[in-house]
């Protein structure tokens, strides 16, 4: 695989490389105003160029903004919109896989050369419509949500640029609020029971997973990423890096009980990775797309997918249908409400930022309130 290609030529002045970017970046800041984002140019010279004219067109602007004016710099069509936010944006955050492809959608589905200023509620209408319409297949309605969310920040960056983007779009009137409804499926006492034989006879290492994963509470890539480095057996907790919209991950510590110390304590340290969860491979496999061989006897770490299909076959064996791995986390956040009755208690745990969030579980009062309502009846 060819290396990826970098700007070429000795760094201009307010101009910096990125990487996986094959454009110099450029950063002006003038009277205290900065901008910053890319001059999608190759070559040391012409970013030059581009930053010099930038700076002319800066100071312009600047000054209508201080005589009232507003000044634009033409209409831009949604293709170059996109390119340009991920540039400026998209390119240095976690998730730019995702939000090319996004984009890809948006571009493949708009009426061709759509401009930012075509965009109206019935473009977005028709947008939700025809992207359902050409899906191989069903899509979720909070899917085409998160692609029309990152068309309004497309939008937002560009009006803050300068470019002639119209008038804002109603963008609350084209999300679909009753998609976000998310589903609270918990594990009854019985499904856990059957849940846990059915892994145990399958591969007790993920049984010992599942557990962990009823009690901590947290999501399935901070359970199965977790690191002995993170784990502090002296204060009993274990501190993760949860993703975030911005550049940096935060971090979040949560309490580990005397069992999940012991389900900890199961799992030998492995030479070659500091990963908790390991496994032991029950038949040897050739190297193949990227990862390197398995013997059978020896321990690895749970890659992100390997062990999905015990997972699959032991709710099948259990007779547990419609439950997911993250579903853990909804039994988890349950229990500790119906115990203790304290929405901040499952907050805290869940590492919600809102409340908001947590009172989904609100189902959980469920018995408490038909209790006192017939209580009331008597």
């Amino acid at each position: 695989m060819s290396a990826p290609a970098k700007p070429e030529g000795k760094r201009p002045k307010n101009c910096h490389a990125v990487e996986g970017s094959p454009y110099w970046q450029y950063e002006i800041i003038i009277a205290g105003h900065k901008e910053r984002g890319s001059t999608r140019c190759r070559k040391a010279g012409d970013a030059a160029d581009f930053v010099a004219a930038r700076r002319l067109a800066l100071k312009e602007e600047l000054a209508a903004r201080a005589s009232g004016k507003k000044m634009t710099k033409g209409p831009i069509s949604l293709q170059t919109a996109c390119d340009r936010y991920y540039e400026d944006k998209a390119a240095q955050q976690k998730a730019a896989d995702t939000y090319l492809a996004q984009m890809a959608s948006l571009v493949a589905i708009m009426p061709p050369d759509t401009h930012l200023h075509d965009i109206d509620h019935a473009l977005l209408l028709d947008y939700r419509r025809n992207r359902q319409a050409e899906s191989k297949r069903v899509l979720a309605g909070a899917t085409i949500n998160r692609e029309i969310e990152l068309l309004r920040r497309v939008w937002r960056h560009l009006d803050d640029l300068g470019f002639e983007c119209g008038e804002q779009p109603k963008w609350a009137k084209a999300i679909d609020r009753g998609a976000e409804v998310e589903r609270i499926r918990d594990l009854t006492a019985d499904e856990e029971t059957r849940l846990m034989e059915a892994l145990s006879a399958i591969s007790p290492e993920l049984c010992l997973v599942v557990e962990f994963a009823l009690i901590a509470g947290q999501r399935k890539s901070s359970i199965m990423s977790l690191r002995r480095s993170m784990v502090d057996r002296q204060a009993n907790r274990a501190t993760i890096l949860l993703k975030t919209k911005g550049e940096a991950p935060r971090p979040h510590t949560f309490p580990l009980t005397s069992r999940a110390c012991e389900i900890l304590d199961a799992f030998p340290p492995v030479a070659g990775t500091d990963a908790v969860f390991t496994y032991t491979c029950r038949r040897s496999a050739p190297a193949k797309q990227g990862h390197p061989p398995r013997v059978k006897g020896q321990r690895y770490e749970f890659s992100r997918d390997g062990w999905r299909r015990d997972w699959a076959t032991a709710l099948k064996n259990a007779g547990i249908e419609d439950f997911k791995f993250h579903d853990l986390r909804h039994s988890a956040a349950t229990r500790i409400i119906r115990k203790t009755g304290n929405l901040k208690i499952a907050q805290n745990l869940l590492a919600h930022t809102d409340i908001a969030q947590t009172a989904r579980y609100a189902h959980a009062f469920h018995g408490d309130i038909l209790a006192a309502m017939e209580l009331v009846a008597s």
